[in-house]
């Protein structure tokens, strides 16, 4: 089993490991995708020059997950390859 903590503002840690920087965002800076519509829960994305933000729109307290430029484009490509798509 994998603990992550968050230490106040700055890192990520994963067993006692930095494995990512924190990066301020505002909500300003997060967009939704257009494919969602009117749906109430959706993913928001902020891409800013430190890393990538992702959280859930209709997440109150506003969790957010950090991942580096390469981490994202990672997703990105599996997403556009449906590497993701659990429908044989």
């Amino acid at each position: 089993m994998f603990f992550v903590a968050i230490l106040p503002l700055k890192f990520i840690m994963l067993k006692g490991r930095i494995i990512m920087k924190k990066f301020p965002v505002e909500d300003s800076d997060f967009v939704i995708s257009g494919w969602c519509g009117k749906r109430p829960k959706c993913v928001q994305v902020a891409i800013k020059s430190e890393g990538v933000a992702v959280r859930n729109s209709n997440d109150t307290n506003k969790i957010t997950l950090f991942f580096s430029h390469e981490e994202w484009s990672v997703f990105v490509k599996g997403v556009k390859g449906n590497e993701f798509n659990s429908t044989p």
